[in-house]
């Protein structure tokens, strides 16, 4: 299913609906805020949440990720958008009967 790669959609989708305008030439590194603020819904302490904060770089592409409640709704609100669009494209490709 396709729909569920389409990160320019989450990218978009960040920027319109959580006001989230990221550009990750900033930093140049493999790392976006929509993949971390959906990463810390399942533990903060996957993205090295405390060193990140020890070291001063809570945040990527020059959002920061504290508080981390703001930053795991963010994350959770993106899950919802992936999950409703992916399970549309599901849903039109049975009703195809592909």
């Amino acid at each position: 299913i396709p729909e569920y790669y389409n990160y320019d959609d989450v990218v978009d989708y960040q920027r319109d609906v959580l006001g989230v305008d990221e550009d990750p030439r900033l930093e140049g590194l493999h790392d976006d805020y929509y993949i971390t603020s959906i990463i810390m819904n399942d533990d903060p302490q996957h993205v090295r949440l405390e060193q990140r904060i020890e070291a001063g770089k809570a945040s990527i592409n020059g959002i920061s990720i504290v508080p981390i409640e703001q930053t795991i709704e963010h994350g959770r609100r993106l899950i919802e958008f992936r999950t409703d669009v992916t399970v549309g494209a599901i849903g039109q490709v049975m009703a195809a009967g592909r």
